[in-house]
């Protein structure tokens, strides 16, 4: 066993540790009952950490965990609205002419691990000291796990012991822009949560996380580190290929928005919403030939919906909330706390307002227009 394996296998233990003794003090179902997200959670990681179950004698009762999905009905509720925002991302692109293939097949330069994690930190320390000192902490603990995953990384809360723990893809060993600007997002989630326990709210993974804006403050944070990075003329090569994949990432996302969006009833089977009208795959194969970009366009096969719009809606926000952030720092930061505690109950723009989000401007196409025409 390596060193860093060591170090990984370590934390993990501990946090189980902890997890075990809340199991062993709750007796009464309505304790096992929240603390069963994290026992799942933590059996999951571990098997995907180690490929076995950890030694612990957990009962879970899957029976207790929440099975009714909303996410589909706020779809059906509000497609409409859908419909119009993400169009207004398409018209965009096409009336500005922007070229999805920009620099596509480039290859992202390696950059120097600890000059990475350093500006990393610089940005954190400017937006807010304590998720600065957070994520020092995160990295003192062994709670970032670099490992080989099938996605970028996430942030896995355990909310019944106020910790979480960062897991980051480093399949290759290869530290570039991508890895650090993943982390970024990935502080977004922490910064999110981390407030959440300071008010004595755990309730990230029950409510926030079943909510469509779930990803809007992690975006932020790794939108606003880009244009951090931009501003500051800091690894300028790897941040406009950066950038050029994040704004392709907004068009890919709203374009599956907008064909879902247009559907008379939208239902999923197994998770997916599969575009099977020929007036709406008209349509789809019309815009792909009216932006010229074919690959990973494909709609006939089912459509991961909840992705769809979680990512296509945050990389959305996120332009429009950097330019609310620019304007007052400490306003907006305070702003976006208060929005964790309204979002996950409330599906409209109320908890945004504040932060740079009004759908009419959004709808408009103005901002996002402008940022593609200057690319």
């Amino acid at each position: 066993m390596t060193d860093t394996e060591k170090e990984i296998t370590k934390t993990i233990t501990s946090i189980g540790d902890k997890l075990n003794n809340e199991y062993l003090k709750a007796g009464t179902m309505s304790k096992q009952k929240r603390i069963l997200y994290d026992l799942y959670a933590y059996v999951c990681l571990f098997d995907e950490l180690f490929e076995k179950e950890p030694k612990y004698k957990w009962n879970i009762n899957e029976d207790l965990i929440p099975t009714d999905d909303n996410f589909i009905n706020i779809l059906n509720r509000d497609k409409k609205y859908f419909l119009e925002l993400s169009k207004s991302v398409i018209n965009s692109f096409i009336s500005e002419d922007y070229s999805l293939y920009k620099d596509y097949y480039k290859k992202l330069p390696k950059l120097n691990y600890n000059e990475m994690i350093d500006i990393l930190m610089s940005f954190l320390k400017d937006f807010d000291n304590d998720i600065y000192l957070k994520l020092s902490k995160k990295g003192k603990e062994g709670k970032i796990i670099e490992t080989q995953i099938n996605y970028y990384g996430y942030v896995l809360p355990f909310e019944s012991i106020k910790d979480s723990i960062i897991v980051i893809n480093n399949d290759s060993d290869i530290y570039n822009l991508s890895f650090i600007s993943t982390l970024a997002h990935e502080c977004g989630h922490l910064f999110e949560i981390e407030h959440l326990y300071s008010q004595d709210n755990i309730t990230f993974r029950r409510d926030s996380m079943s909510s469509i804006f779930c990803e809007v403050s992690s975006t932020f944070f790794e939108y606003a580190f880009l244009r951090y990075l931009e501003d500051n003329k800091i690894f300028e090569n790897s941040v406009n290929l950066v950038l050029n994949e994040y704004y392709m990432r907004l068009f890919i996302h709203n374009f599956y928005i907008n064909l879902i969006s247009m559907k008379k009833n939208i239902n999923s089977v197994d998770g997916y919403v599969y575009i099977k009208e020929e007036n709406i795959s008209k349509y789809a194969d019309y815009i792909i030939d009216k932006v010229n970009f074919y690959n990973m366009l494909s709609y006939k096969y089912g459509l991961d919906y909840r992705n769809i719009y979680i990512y296509g809606i945050g990389y959305l926000f996120a332009i429009h909330m950097y330019e609310k952030y620019k304007e007052d720092k400490e306003y907006f930061k305070n702003e976006l706390k208060k929005s964790f505690l309204v979002y996950p109950n409330d599906s409209s723009l109320e908890a945004f307002k504040n932060i740079g989000i009004n759908y009419e401007e959004i709808k408009s196409g103005k901002l996002l227009r402008k940022i593609l025409r200057n690319r």
